[in-house]
């Protein structure tokens, strides 16, 4: 068994939020010796990230496709468009987010990435922090721990899906230039479901069946939800190139035990993700920004920046309301799409919703299941 005595610090998963700590101290030419635990030994073109930004964002060369118009829509009911130029929606595939935070931290002699080490216990040790690893054991200053929830972490709701990115005929092929965000929105047995569609190129669409159940779903029926789509859509038989599926806890319920010096919590389970909606990359390129100052200037990490009172209530709210009214979430969804313009739907996705904005998405909401949600407790869940 080995020990690092000289670690400044140890950033535990090297997913999203440790390759983009990582970048940040890369591209400040950090000094601190920082070493990324993460078991994968290899990475590959298994996800994507979507996001609104403005065009020329920090990572906008790596990004594949921008849409200005993206489109809500459920069977019966007139689809609601937005077009944003400034703030378009924008697509960022995982092999050319790992290539460009590899590139920088590989360049970097202050940086370590450990492929193939599992991260274990971690607990303080006389000045510092003691890290458990499959290497042996790791002591810094300081842990910042972006691993994903454990087993017992608990959510209003569960955002499952699952996709494929296909070459459609010529004649079946979408708008190139227009997504769909959220359509063929209903309810089943299992809670609500909708379509995301993304023309990445003429040829090429990524295509995926989303849900919001109060259960992580099942993979085959998630299968089952994707094959229908592709049939529905006549695109079963088109070549498939890529697949990629995943579960993001939404309303995640922390436990409230005490922070521990030297300890921080980053990513999905430190509040990385948009609670109401599963969005959070570009939370996490602030987050990432941020804490990579804060370490720079004082030596000490920062974790994520609490939730605003009012958003924190609202999502909650909101998440409850269709956790306990499946049927009604597509009336909840338009209802906010159709009350807000583009900018405003805009900032209101990218944590940015000025006052008037947050009444008129109370405005267009049905008072009663809401008024019944404000009434759970926190938590939420029955």
């Amino acid at each position: 068994m080995t020990t690092d005595v000289d670690i400044e610090g140890v950033i535990l998963g090297g997913g999203c939020s440790g390759l983009s700590l990582g970048m940040q101290l890369a591209r400040r030419g950090s000094r601190r010796r920082v070493v990324i635990i993460e078991p994968r030994t290899e990475y590959g073109d298994d996800r994507s990230w979507c996001f609104w930004a403005s065009p020329d964002h920090g990572l906008a060369r790596r990004t594949t496709r921008q849409w200005p118009e993206w489109l809500f829509g459920a069977a019966g009911r007139s689809p609601i468009h937005h077009r944003c130029e400034h703030a378009p929606y924008q697509y960022l595939r995982a092999r050319d987010f790992y290539a460009e935070a590899g590139a920088w931290i590989t360049a970097d002699p202050n940086i370590e990435l450990r492929q193939g080490t599992r991260a274990g216990a971690v607990h303080r040790s006389g000045d510092g922090v003691a890290v458990q690893t499959s290497a042996g054991m790791l002591s810094a200053r300081w842990v910042i721990d972006t691993r994903p929830p454990g087993a017992s972490a608990q959510a209003l709701l569960y955002q499952c899906f699952e996709g494929h990115e296909v070459r459609p005929s010529p004649a079946t092929a979408p708008d190139p230039y227009r997504i769909e965000l959220m359509t063929d929105m209903r309810a089943d047995d299992l809670g609500f479901v909708f379509s995301y569609v993304l023309p990445l190129t003429r040829e090429r669409v990524l295509v995926e069946s989303t849900r919001f159940a109060p259960e992580p779903v099942a993979p085959a029926r998630l299968t089952a939800d994707t094959e229908a789509l592709l049939d529905a859509r006549g695109w079963r038989g088109a070549p498939r190139e890529r697949t990629e599926r995943g579960v993001l806890p939404m309303g995640l319920v922390t436990d409230s035990a005490p922070e521990t010096a030297g300890i921080v919590r980053a990513g999905i389970a430190g509040g990385g993700l948009r609670a109401a909606s599963g969005y959070g990359f570009m939370r996490i390129q602030e987050w990432a920004h941020s804490c990579a100052e804060h370490l720079e200037r004082t030596g000490r990490p920062l974790g994520h920046p609490p939730e605003p009172l009012v958003r924190r209530v609202m999502d909650r709210v909101f998440l409850q309301a269709v956790r306990s009214n499946p049927e009604r979430a597509a009336d909840f969804f338009l209802g906010v799409a159709g009350g807000l313009d583009a900018a405003a739907f805009v900032r209101f996705m990218t944590d940015g919703a000025r006052p008037r904005d947050y009444l008129k998405v109370a405005a267009s909401l049905p008072p009663g299941p809401f008024l019944r949600a404000v009434m759970k407790p926190r938590g939420g869940r029955e």
